[in-house]
């Protein structure tokens, strides 16, 4: 598991639910007014499609 620590804190855009695979790509906010797509995991870690961590819930 990633140390989260360090990591920003992203907000769902709407009340999507985590799925398993991957797959729900859902808008999240940085916190700075920008938006990313992404999908989140059990964990909560955020994704966005290519793979990179985003942030954590």
């Amino acid at each position: 598991m990633n140390d989260l620590s360090n990591m920003p804190i992203v907000t769902p855009m709407n009340d999507s639910q985590w799925v398993p695979d991957g797959s729900g790509i859902t808008p999240f906010s940085l916190g700075d007014g920008t938006i990313v797509y992404g999908h989140r995991t059990a964990s909560g870690e955020v994704y966005d499609e290519f793979g990179n961590l985003l942030g954590h819930i």
